[in-house]
């Protein structure tokens, strides 16, 4: 287990983390432009600012379609 800390300047308005598990999207909060967090040996997590654009490489779908984000972009449902 690492303990890792992120130190943002103080524009950063939010951070978003890819959750590696659920495929899911979470919005972080940065209490005094900062966060903090344990990662799992042999594991990664992946991060972005939070600009309102999904994630590199992904797309979001219409909750009819799945619940969640889906990681080709050429899919054309």
């Amino acid at each position: 287990m690492q303990n890792i800390n992120l130190t943002f300047a103080p524009q950063v308005g939010g951070l978003q983390r890819l959750n590696r598990l659920a495929g899911k999207v979470e919005g972080l909060a940065l209490p005094d432009h900062a966060f903090k967090f344990s990662l799992p040996g042999g594991t990664g997590d992946l991060f972005k600012y939070g600009t309102g654009e999904p994630f590199a490489g992904t797309r979001q779908v219409k909750s009819s379609d799945a619940d969640g984000f889906v990681g080709d972009p050429t899919d054309q449902r």
